[in-house]
């Protein structure tokens, strides 16, 4: 696996986001099937600093952490959801937007086939502070790949 099946995990990944109008509609999306791509869904695992105002985003990235052996690696997608911490409350709802976003990743994420030899499985789902102002869960999914660069054990 090398870096353009990298690139083609993270398109995989944001057309099944932008595809979610239950999250566009927590990352304040107006219209159903509006793009929030560079607005509130990055390809990185960071916001920039200019979006500075109290919103939500989603951030993702694809890491090949180790190579199992001789044909296959280890495969593990992170997706963070992020909200300014003036933006954590949901209107007549318990949870806070982090964790309703988090469920919906976890939905959407565990399970899916596509992204290496198996279905993902979810390996953890954490908060925590992103900076001093946004707070992330960040879900970690996990599966294997044949390893297709040239690599040798």
């Amino acid at each position: 696996m090398g870096t353009s099946s990298i690139s083609i995990c993270k398109k995989k990944i944001l057309n099944t986001l932008e595809a979610s109008p239950a999250l566009l509609s927590l990352l304040g999306a107006e219209e159903p099937g509006e793009s929030l791509l560079y607005q509130r869904i990055f390809p990185f695992f960071y916001i920039p600093d200019e979006t500075a105002d109290p919103g939500a985003y989603l951030i993702l990235k694809v890491n090949i952490p180790k190579q199992l052996d001789t044909l296959t690696a280890q495969l593990t997608l992170t997706i963070g959801a992020v909200a300014h911490r003036e933006n954590m409350a949901l209107k007549d709802r318990e949870e806070t937007r982090t964790d309703a976003m988090g469920e919906i990743i976890g939905q959407l994420f565990t399970g899916m086939e596509g992204f290496g030899l198996g279905p993902l499985k979810l390996r953890s789902d954490l908060e925590q502070p992103l900076n001093a102002t946004h707070i992330c869960r960040s879900l970690t999914f996990v599966t294997e790949d044949f390893l297709s660069d040239g690599r040798k054990g």
